[in-house]
C-alpha cells in the first residue's frame, strides 16, 4: 500500500515537472538583461517586458522570433502577476492600458494574443510562477 502511494506521489510530482518545463519554464526565468520596463504616469504600476528564455527547444523556436512575454509589479515592486504563457508574440509597437478607476486590470493593444493581467485574481500560472521565484 504505501509503495503504491509512493509509486502515485512520485509520479505525480514527475508530471507535474514536465509540465512545468514544457509550459512554464520558458516565462520563468526573467532574464535582467533584456528586459524592457514601462512605469505608469501615475507611478503606481510597472511593466517588465521580457524576452523568452531558452528553456526548451519551443522556446528556442520563440526566441527566435523575439516573442516576449509581460510581468506586472505594484508601486512597491511586488509580483502581480503575468500574462499568458501560452501565447506570446513579439512586443514592437504597442498601447498599454494600464489599471484605473475604470479599467481595473493591465491590457495591451494591439492585442494578438491575450495579454490581459488581472490586478485583483492572479492567473494559475500567476500563482505557480509567483510562488516559486518571487
Amino acid at each position: 500500500m504505501i509503495k503504491k502511494c509512493l509509486k502515485f506521489l512520485s509520479l505525480t510530482f514527475l508530471a507535474f515537472l514536465l509540465f512545468w518545463w514544457l509550459v512554464l519554464s520558458p516565462v520563468s526565468f526573467p532574464n535582467d538583461k533584456y528586459f524592457r520596463t514601462i512605469i505608469s504616469p501615475d507611478h503606481k504600476w510597472k511593466l517588465v517586458i521580457v524576452p523568452v528564455s531558452l528553456t526548451t527547444p519551443l522556446s528556442f523556436i520563440q526566441a527566435l522570433q523575439n516573442k516576449s512575454y509581460i510581468v506586472l509589479f505594484d508601486e512597491f515592486d511586488n509580483y502581480v502577476g503575468q500574462s499568458t504563457p501560452f501565447c506570446l508574440m513579439p512586443i514592437d509597437d504597442f498601447n498599454v492600458l494600464f489599471p484605473s478607476k475604470y479599467y481595473k486590470d493591465v491590457g495591451i493593444q494591439p492585442e494578438d494574443c491575450d495579454y490581459e493581467i488581472p490586478t485583483d485574481d492572479k492567473k494559475w500560472w500567476s500563482e505557480i510562477i509567483g510562488f516559486l521565484h518571487y
